[in-house]
């Protein structure tokens, strides 16, 4: 298949990234009393549900570059390479910030350190990881399911594939919300993993399902007189979903899931004038800088909360020019460090071969290190060892 194939994906993938951000902004609605801010305060759900979005689209494109032929060490290693430099940067940030004692930032030193091993939300670690909880439940969620499709034949990889996703659902259902971020029910199942491991299950399935009529030549079949009518319904899934995760709460938040997957199938068959509109190189070019904004965006928005005067009037009376300027001093945060972080390491990284895992060590311990250390020197508490 053609490299980008889905260029209005990329799209969706840009659009809930800033949805995450824009839930983000409750850390500055206690401090004013306005409209804007008001509203953002009333019209926020939880974060955590857009995620799911990106477990989904994480298990479609699982599969769309699924090569069962490949070592397991190699896979660990194209992971590694996509995941990591962004989420040691990110780290070694959240250091230093809470080194100064940024309020907003405060945070566990040793969970900082573990994020940089993919420990944070897989049950190992308790207390709050930030963002990074995602990244390690993606990652081993797509080493498990690598794993059972290496290891397994498609049928009997899918059949217990869908038992695990059934009882992954059940399980997040019952415990009052899918979006939890908690480590471990009773101490043993970590719902972030489950969370990853049933998205991804679903967007497995919704590849299989997608190229299955693809093969029947049912989804290239071109009808230039139900393009309004597909039209409308990529637009009214899209407000939907958006709707659902920043708006509504619903005692069952699987809507969320199906609005999702039906969002993403509409998008996939392109037969809309929106899906239309966006399958173009302006979408893949702002899609590529998602996961660089996903992470960084908490950092914007700490700073922001620590350096700013808050109280200042002029925010006050100009809360939406101060939300569209954060808005877009986010984007800029995370195109920088695409560009400056995550692309070129990708790059370097792949030239290195196996000698890729011991650089990453090397620089685990290097930014472990140096964590510590500039912990102990701007903290000024060199004699106090952080709490565990």
């Amino acid at each position: 298949m053609e490299k980008h194939q889905y260029k209005n994906i990329y799209f969706l993938r840009f659009v809930f990234a800033m949805v995450i951000v824009y839930c983000h902004f409750w850390l500055f609605t206690f401090i004013y009393q306005n409209p804007v801010f008001s509203f953002i305060n009333s019209h926020r759900n939880a974060p955590g549900l857009a995620v799911e979005f990106f477990f989904i689209l994480s298990g479609f494109f699982f599969s769309y570059t699924l090569d069962i032929n490949q070592d397991i060490f190699a896979y660990i290693k194209k992971k590694l390479i996509r995941l990591w430099p962004v989420l040691a940067f990110y780290t070694l940030c959240l250091v230093c910030m809470d080194s100064w004692h940024m309020p907003a930032a405060q945070g566990n030193f040793y969970n900082r350190i573990y994020s940089l091993f993919l420990l944070n939300g897989i049950g190992i670690t308790r207390g709050d990881t930030g963002v990074s909880w995602f990244v390690s439940a993606l990652f081993f969620s797509s080493l498990f399911l690598f794993y059972l499709y290496k290891s397994c034949t498609a049928k009997t990889a899918n059949l217990l594939l869908s038992i695990i996703v059934l009882f992954s659902y059940i399980i997040l259902i019952n415990t009052g919300t899918i979006s939890s971020r908690y480590e471990g029910l009773y101490g043993i199942l970590p719902l972030p993993l489950l969370r990853a491991v049933g998205g991804m299950g679903l967007g497995i399935f919704l590849f299989y399902t997608y190229s299955n009529f693809n093969r029947n030549n049912l989804v290239r079949q071109k009808n230039n007189n139900g393009k309004l009518i597909y039209g409308f319904i990529e637009t009214f899934l899209l407000i939907f979903s958006i709707y659902l995760v920043t708006c509504a709460k619903w005692p069952n938040e699987m809507i969320v899931i199906i609005s999702f997957l039906a969002l993403l199938y509409v998008f996939l068959l392109n037969k809309g004038l929106l899906s239309n509109l966006l399958n173009n190189n302006f979408s893949v070019a702002i899609g590529k800088y998602s996961y660089s904004i996903f992470l960084t965006h908490i950092l914007v928005i700490y700073l922001v909360v620590y350096s700013l005067d808050l109280n200042s009037p002029f925010i006050a009376n100009h809360a939406l020019l101060f939300i569209v300027l954060l808005c877009l001093t986010v984007i800029i945060v995370g195109v920088i460090t695409y560009h400056f972080i995550e692309k070129p390491t990708n790059i370097l990284f792949r030239k290195l071969g196996y000698y890729y895992y011991l650089v990453v060590l090397g620089a685990i311990l290097i930014i472990s290190s140096l964590s510590y250390i500039i912990y102990c020197l701007v903290s000024n508490s060199q004699s106090a060892l952080p709490v565990i």
